[in-house]
Formats: structure tokens, C-alpha cells, sequence
């Protein structure tokens, strides 16, 4: 009992000395700290849940009042239906004009909407499937375009030179220079077994550049008297201390307006073949198209007048940009000479100052109606209504005239070719079967749904132009000597868009002008001449 005590006394006394340090008193304050705190965590927890609750509350209140007016509709719907299954009220309202006027007015409505929608699919489609083939669309406009066929038939023989045809080999020219090859090994060891026969040759032609300076020494003389110098003056060409000589200037001047090689890599490319010892400016080559337009003023004159006095020409306009905004050009052209001219706009102003304005003969373009007021005579470019026709046939399967008149008009050019077209008698034909198909054409429209001709109307536009200017187009059946097409302005036109995607666009109108006068020269040039460059050497010299 007494140690019992004794430990009950120990315990006590320990407990005292923890109160009198201070440390049992902070471990109960810090644990009355930790109790405080967990109080509120769970205050703010039960506020929470009960605003969450409220909300739960009031969400449920109108799930139940929707739910209330479903069900209420649903009442009213079982209702009706029950009341719409008795076999006499049903019979009533299903036969009743209310009813059936709103089941007419539902089916119109749905009816036009759909008519709508499909004509404005066909409208999607058509620019889709719009390119170089079916529109005026130019192909530069077109990439990625698939390949274009061959309709030649397949022979069956081998690619390249066929037996009994005449080969081409590479042409031969005089040697510059000779070297002879040392003698085999075998004869120089073996001398006596081996007696000579002949040379056996090979040649190899290469260029070089060559850099040439001629020096014009003029004397001198003072007029003992007066003091004046006189010399005998420098001819053309040798303006300044040091000048480019007629090759260079036509060598740069080629290069950038006719390759299409841009200002910096023409003289870039010059430096290089010279090893660095001719630079010229970027400027001064562009200088060279100005003086080149200079000196084939009187050319461009001749070529103008050339084109006034043929029986037939061609003509159409391409865009050009100058600084961004967009230009034309206008081009003219019998098959020899070709004419280029810069204008501000098409039509009527564009054509003010052309050949075309006072022109006497006939003219070979493309739709512009704005042609039909100049020459006395006019072929509508045949292959452009073609594309147009095939246009028609893609948009719009359902009709039969585009497919017979892409097919005739085939039939024309081929017969046409073959010779099988000039009697009066074919020709007419040819004309009937034409405007046969035309009225067709207006027969299959009057019942085509007006919404799509609202969204696309080029397949009637094109009939309808086939048919008011069916003589235009086709003049050359009573013509054969006039071409039918306008390919002539087509691929002249081609050569300014290749420069068009070089350069972007000309910094000055002024460029632009001389480079089309540049182009006049050559284009025209190009026919009558295997050397270009040397005509260009003419010019400058």
C-alpha cells in the first residue's frame, strides 16, 4: 500500500512540475487550438452544403414544374389523339380544307426549299470544277492540273528512232583546235608488229566568255590663233569614257526581258562568266529596255501599219500590274507581225490608239461584244465556246444539247481540216445541224427550275450567244482562209505572264511600256529569224 502510494505521489509531483515549466499548458492550449480550428472547418463545410442544398432545392422545384407542364402537354397530346382515334372526328379533321391547305402549304414550302438547295449545289459545283478546260480560266491560274492526253493512236513500236528513217546526229563543226593522243602502249613496246592505218577522232565543243575593249583614239588640234580644240567626233556608242558594246547591251537586254531573268541575276550571271571583271548596275541594264523602245520606234510604226493592211487579225487583252494596281495589254497580231500596247483599261478606251480602232477586215477575238463594233467582218474564237459548251456538260448532265454540241462542233474542225467542208451544200448542212441543236437548247431551258438558272446561268448564256452569234462564229466555213480560233493572241499573250510571275509586278508604267515595245520587236522578229540575238545586236549597234 505504502509504494503504491509512494508512485501515486511521484506521478503527481511530475505532473505539477509540467504545469509549473509551461509545457503541459501549451500542448493543451495547442490542442484547443486544433479543436477551434477544425470547428470552423466544419461550420464552413455545413454552410456550404447547405447553400449547395438550397440550390439542389430550387433546381429540383422547376425540374418538377417542367416536368409537371410535359406531363400536362402529354395529357393534353393523349387527349387529342384519343379524341382524333374516334373514326368520325378522325375522318373530319383529316378531310377538312384547314388541314389539308396547311399539308399543301408544308409540302410547297419544303418543296421550294429543296429546289434551292439543289440549284445551289450545282452552283458549288460549277466553280469547283471550274479551270482552264471548261472557262476562260487561264491555266497559269490552274496548277496541279492533270495531266493532258494524248488521242494520237499507240502504234505499238518502240520510243525513239524507228528503222528506215533517217537519223538526226549532232552537227559537225571545223576543229579550232588540235591535239593528238600518244600511241598505245602495245605499239611503243611492240613497234615492228603494228604498221599505221588511220586517225581515229573525236571533238568536243565548248563557249567561253570573251572580254573585248576597243579604243577609239580621236587627235587633237589647237587653233593657233583662238585657242579651240577640235577632234573628229565619236560615232554612236561612244557617249562616255568607257561604254558596253552592242553584244553586252543585247546580251543583258535578252536576258531580262525575253529569258525572264530578274535584273540582280543578270548581273550577278555577267560578273560570274567574266570572273568578276564586268559589273553592271541593276539600273543601267533596266535603262537598256528605255533605249531599246528609243531605237525601235520607226519598227513599231511599220509593224502597226503591217497589221492594217492584213485581210485578217487577231486581238485580245491580258492583265499586266504595275505597282500593284492592275494594267493590260493589248495584243495584235496576222501571224507575222505582233504588236503590243500598254492600256489603262479594256473595251472601248482600251482599244482607242490599237489597229483594231480603224481597222477595215476581219477580226479574230474572243465574246467581248465590244469587238462587234470595229471591221467589217468577225470570228468568234471557236475554241473558246468550246470550253464553255464542255463547261455546260460537266453542271449540267440532265440536258442532251451541250453533249451534241460539243460532239459537232468536233465534227466541224475535223471536217474542216480534212477538207470535207467546202461545198455550199456541206456548209449549209454544217449551219443546220448547228442551229438545230440551239433550239434544243431553248426547248430543254423552258424546263430547267428557274432557281437554278438563278445560281447558274452559264450554260444558257452560252446557248444563248451560240445561237445570236452563230454566223460569227461560224465565218471561217465560208472563209477557210481566215483562222477559226484565237490561239495566235493566246500564246503571244503567254510570254508577258511568264514575265508576270518572275517580276510580280513593274515598279513604273514606264518599264511596263518599254518592256511590251521590247517584246513587239522580238516576237515579231522571232518568226523571220533563227538568230534573235543577233537582231538584237543590229539594234544596239
Amino acid at each position: 500500500m505504502t509504494c503504491h502510494r509512494f508512485h501515486e505521489l511521484r506521478s503527481l509531483r511530475a505532473a505539477v512540475r509540467r504545469f509549473e515549466d509551461g509545457s503541459e499548458t501549451a500542448a493543451l492550449i495547442a490542442a484547443h487550438e486544433a479543436d477551434q480550428q477544425m470547428i470552423e472547418n466544419l461550420k464552413a463545410d455545413n454552410t456550404r452544403i447547405s447553400a449547395e442544398l438550397l440550390e439542389v432545392k430550387h433546381e429540383n422545384r422547376i425540374l418538377k414544374e417542367k416536368v409537371s407542364n410535359i406531363q400536362s402537354k402529354y395529357d393534353l397530346l393523349v387527349s387529342k389523339y384519343s379524341a382524333l382515334r374516334n373514326e368520325s372526328d378522325y375522318e373530319t379533321v383529316i378531310n377538312s380544307p384547314e388541314f389539308q391547305e396547311r399539308i399543301d402549304h408544308l409540302v410547297l414550302s419544303l418543296f421550294n426549299e429543296l429546289e434551292d438547295k439543289q440549284a445551289y449545289i450545282v452552283k458549288l459545283e460549277s466553280q469547283i470544277h471550274k479551270d482552264y478546260t471548261n472557262s476562260s480560266k487561264p491555266s497559269s491560274q490552274c496548277p496541279n492540273h492533270k495531266k493532258i492526253v494524248n488521242n494520237r493512236e499507240k502504234t505499238g513500236a518502240s520510243v525513239g528512232g524507228q528503222p528506215g528513217h533517217k537519223g538526226h546526229s549532232r552537227k559537225q563543226r571545223e576543229a579550232t583546235k588540235t591535239m593528238a593522243l600518244p600511241f598505245p602502249e602495245e605499239v611503243i613496246s611492240h613497234p615492228d608488229d603494228y604498221e599505221f592505218v588511220e586517225f581515229k577522232s573525236r571533238k568536243q565543243t565548248d563557249v567561253r566568255m570573251e572580254v573585248t575593249v576597243t579604243e577609239l583614239k580621236s587627235p587633237v588640234f589647237r587653233n593657233k590663233q583662238t585657242g579651240r580644240l577640235i577632234w573628229t567626233p565619236f560615232p554612236e556608242g561612244y557617249e562616255n569614257e568607257m561604254n558596253y558594246g552592242a553584244g553586252l547591251r543585247a546580251f543583258c537586254c535578252m536576258a531580262n526581258n525575253y529569258l525572264n531573268v530578274p535584273l540582280r541575276k543578270v548581273s550577278a550571271f555577267l560578273k560570274d562568266l567574266t570572273h568578276g571583271d564586268i559589273e553592271i548596275a541593276p539600273s543601267t541594264i533596266q535603262n537598256l529596255s528605255k533605249r531599246f523602245a528609243e531605237k525601235t520606234e520607226k519598227n513599231e510604226e511599220e509593224i502597226f501599219r503591217n497589221l492594217m493592211n492584213s485581210p485578217y487579225m487577231h486581238n485580245d487583252f491580258t492583265t499586266i500590274r504595275v505597282n500593284g494596281s492592275q494594267y493590260f495589254a493589248n495584243v495584235s497580231s496576222n501571224g507575222r507581225d505582233v504588236l503590243y500596247l500598254f492600256r489603262k483599261n479594256k473595251g472601248g478606251k482600251g482599244l482607242e490608239g490599237t489597229p483594231v480602232e480603224n481597222y477595215l477586215f476581219a477580226l479574230i477575238h474572243d465574246h467581248d461584244i465590244t469587238y462587234f463594233k470595229y471591221g467589217s467582218a468577225h470570228q468568234k474564237c471557236i475554241v473558246h465556246e468550246q470550253r464553255y459548251v464542255k463547261g455546260s456538260e460537266e453542271n449540267e448532265p440532265d440536258l442532251k444539247w451541250n453533249k451534241r454540241m460539243a460532239e459537232h462542233l468536233r465534227w466541224i474542225i475535223h471536217n474542216f481540216k480534212e477538207g470535207n467542208l467546202n461545198t455550199e451544200e456541206s456548209i449549209q448542212k454544217a449551219k443546220a445541224r448547228y442551229y438545230e441543236i440551239l433550239d434544243l437548247a431553248m426547248e430543254e431551258y423552258e424546263h430547267v427550275p428557274k432557281k437554278q438558272l438563278e445560281y447558274y446561268k452559264d450554260g444558257y448564256n452560252t446557248a444563248k450567244r451560240l445561237k445570236e452569234y452563230g454566223e460569227s462564229l461560224l465565218y471561217f466555213l465560208d472563209h477557210p482562209e481566215i483562222p477559226y480560233d484565237n490561239n495566235e493572241c493566246e500564246r503571244r499573250a503567254r510570254r508577258i505572264k511568264g514575265k508576270q510571275r518572275v517580276i510580280g509586278t513593274f515598279r513604273s508604267i514606264q518599264s511596263a511600256e518599254d518592256y511590251l515595245k521590247f517584246m513587239t520587236y522580238m516576237e515579231t522578229a522571232r518568226d523571220s529569224t533563227d538568230n534573235k540575238f543577233e537582231k538584237l545586236v543590229e539594234v544596239f549597234s
